[in-house]
């Protein structure tokens, strides 16, 4: 699982496809939340690598791997350039939403 707290923009829709290409599920987390439901999600999920804005990483506190949307150029330049084939099928998950709890669900 890797935890999405960005702005509702195109950085969040490419990051999106970028975990689900990569074959992993995300879990999206509004930066509008209290820190105390951010820091459950987090927890509570068990995400290892959070994509975020810089002006959220400190006030998250997240003790994982970061990655800035607008500083992808430096970490891609690590890795190959060459199209991903597809991983996932079906039957395998593509996200986790934690919803409000009112249904008891």
């Amino acid at each position: 699982l890797i935890g999405l707290m960005v702005p509702r923009n195109e950085e969040m829709v490419v990051s999106m496809l970028a975990i689900l290409k990569s074959g992993a599920a995300y879990v999206p987390i509004d930066p509008d939340y209290p820190q105390e439901r951010i820091h459950h999600i987090i927890k509570d999920s068990g995400i290892k690598l959070l994509i975020t804005e810089e002006s959220l990483v400190e006030r998250v506190g997240f003790d994982g791997e970061v990655i800035i949307p607008g500083q992808l150029e430096e970490v891609l330049s690590d890795y190959s350039a060459a199209n991903v084939s597809a991983t996932t099928g079906p039957q395998d998950l593509a996200y986790v939403i934690y919803t409000s709890g009112s249904t008891g669900w």
